[in-house]
């Protein structure tokens, strides 16, 4: 089958067998925690409490299984790095931990054997960018195989993707089954025809938002221009009027000072009316007085004359 796709300059990446002694690992060392105490061993307070208990089987199973994971996971880092200078590795490290995230929603982590892996690669598979078909292949009637065979075909067919089921079997491929490798590899021809038409309209809109951009550039400088003239031009104005006027808190002081003598005035004006009020009052009070003891002075002389 992998002649078959490099004729037509495909490159088959099948599954390392290291993510699968991963997670052979994991889930047998977290399997007895899980069941008999109830606890999730991807979080790190089951880690303490296994840390802390470690009198019981599942914690020392759990802890063997952490460091034989962290151990074989350096081992594939310094492999990965060696691997590196050929230029021929474009596949990324196995992520346990991103396979579990993907296959949760999808099916249960209690259940043991190859679909839990294959469906979490498989959503990985298909979130990533650099595959372009999924090939499921597995033994002739695995349960594991088709559980994940009827989770992953259906997603694959709404998101448009490539999908191929091979039966793995001990005689040679069949008609059919080399008609369905064929029809896939047309399936991947599109879509990567699709892509490069999809990048070239990318580019296109690229291109077009740049010149968009710079004519929007040339439009905000000539207004920063615009509006920089303006603002010069203001300010000369509010020179020469501070000039005329002898600047600005001259002109208000002078203003104030205005309002104030005004002020003045006025309460000088209405304190001289006051005055004059009062002193008319006080003349009028002293001719009154006057005119009182004239009175008195005069029926005073009347009555001495009358007696004398």
């Amino acid at each position: 089958m992998r002649e078959i796709y490099t004729k037509h300059d495909i490159i088959v990446k099948p599954t390392d067998y290291f993510e699968l002694n991963l997670y052979s690992m994991h889930f047998v060392g977290g399997l007895k925690i899980q069941k008999e105490k109830n606890m999730d061993p991807e979080k790190f307070t089951t880690l303490l409490y296994a840390g802390a208990t470690l009198w019981y089987p599942g914690s020392r199973q759990i802890l063997q299984s952490r460091i034989s994971i962290k151990t074989g996971e350096a081992a594939e880092r310094r492999e990965r790095k060696r691997f590196e200078k050929t230029g021929l590795l474009y596949a990324g490290a196995n992520d346990l931990k991103a396979i579990f995230k993907h296959a949760a929603p999808l099916i249960s982590p209690l259940i043991f054997g190859e679909a839990i892996p294959t469906i979490g690669k498989g959503i990985e598979t298909l979130e990533a960018s650099s595959f372009d078909s999924l090939i499921l292949a597995g033994p002739l009637n695995c349960l594991p195989h088709k559980v994940s065979q009827a989770i992953l075909k259906p997603i694959y067919l709404d998101h448009h993707t490539p999908f191929l089921v091979f039966d793995v079997d001990a005689s040679a491929l069949s008609p059919n089954m080399k008609r369905l490798i064929n029809a896939n590899i047309e399936q991947i021809k599109r879509r990567r025809q699709r892509g490069e038409r999809a990048v070239m309209v990318q580019e296109i809109k690229t291109r077009l938002r740049e010149r968009w951009a710079r004519r929007e550039a040339r439009k905000q400088r000539k207004l920063n221009k615009f509006v920089h003239k303006k603002e010069v031009r203001w300010e000369r104005i509010q020179k020469n009027r501070e000039t005329r006027l002898g600047g600005k808190e001259k002109f208000w002081s002078i203003i104030e000072n205005s309002n104030e003598r005004s002020l003045n005035r006025k309460n000088m004006r209405i304190s001289q009316r006051l005055n004059r009020r009062n002193y008319r009052k006080a003349k009028r009070a002293k001719r009154r007085d006057l005119r009182k003891q004239k009175k008195e002075e005069i029926s005073k002389l009347r009555e001495r004359r009358r007696n004398g």
